[in-house]
């Protein structure tokens, strides 16, 4: 499998393979470096071979391709990772709302239980029959 190869939905460049997942059918685009290798779809995780035949490079060609899809997965990761905490606050925010407003309707549940438990009070009986 391809390792450190940058797939993109972006707009395909000139020397790119643009082919869909066998999975989720969404498009993809990855350098025409990885024709004829596996790769992982970023959406869902499936492997599959990127269409074409391998190309014929020598050692410096995909070290070079590896290092700078590696510098862009990283930026990409750091970018995420950054998404995803954001995400996380906003929902840790959306959670503690939740919670402040569902302690306010039990308070109100609470009042309109004992307000019935009131009303079902039976007045004492007299001995008078009215």
């Amino acid at each position: 499998m391809m390792e450190n190869v940058k797939v993109s939905t972006g707009e395909p460049g000139p020397n790119d393979v643009v082919f869909d997942c066998v999975n989720c059918a969404r498009s993809l685009c990855i350098d025409s470096v990885a024709s004829g290798f596996t790769i992982i779809c970023p959406h869902c995780n499936t492997e599959q071979r990127v269409p074409g035949e391998p190309q014929e490079s020598g050692p410096e060609d995909e070290s070079q391709v590896e290092e700078s899809a590696g510098e862009d997965s990283s930026d990409e990761l750091r970018l995420r990772c950054e998404q995803l905490e954001n995400v996380a606050a906003v929902q840790r925010g959306r959670l503690e709302q939740i919670s402040r407003e569902m302690a306010l309707i039990q308070a109100a549940l609470d009042r309109i239980v004992g307000l019935l438990q009131d009303s079902q009070v039976q007045p004492p009986d007299d001995g008078n029959p009215s």
